[in-house]
């Protein structure tokens, strides 16, 4: 499965206009969120690195998010090792009000320890935290989890 490794113009012109996503590998390769990249058959480019990563028995060691300058770095392996791995998915709120009803679109991202995740949201696009619960992993969102390598079975 393709995934994009280096910066070129459609992650220029990606990261330009949204916040995107790095994955930095074991390896010393990245991976550049590089969602609805015309001419792949897989549209999300987190699905492409799960895959990526779970062929090539690589490891995250960290994650960051950015946007305008600003970057998060939202999982880290050695300073979150005591979860077994990380979740990543995008998602939508809805503040409903007589006067300022609007939607706000979400990243969020889970460290997983085990069946439970401790999820973080970050507002789209200016990565502001929005909310921070836990919840249980289950088989919706396991196929958006990057386990790290001792916890693959």
């Amino acid at each position: 499965m393709k995934i994009s490794n280096t910066v070129d113009a459609y992650i220029a012109v990606y990261a330009d206009s949204n916040p995107f996503w790095t994955i930095h590998l074991d390896n010393g390769e990245k991976i550049y969120q590089d969602d609805d990249r015309p001419g792949l058959k897989e549209k999300s480019a987190w699905k492409r690195a799960v895959a990526h990563i779970y062929e090539n028995d690589l490891e995250i060691d960290y994650v960051t998010f950015r946007f305008a300058g600003y970057q998060h770095t939202v999982y880290n392996t050695k300073d979150d090792a005591s979860y077994s791995g990380f979740y990543f998915s995008r998602g939508k709120a809805g503040l409903l009000a007589d006067t300022n009803s609007r939607t706000i679109d979400l990243y969020v991202a889970g460290k997983v320890n085990g069946d439970k995740m401790a999820v973080v949201k970050f507002e789209v696009p200016f990565l502001r935290q929005y909310e921070c619960y836990e919840r249980l992993v289950d088989e919706k969102n396991k196929s958006s989890i990057i386990l790290d390598r001792q916890y693959r079975v």
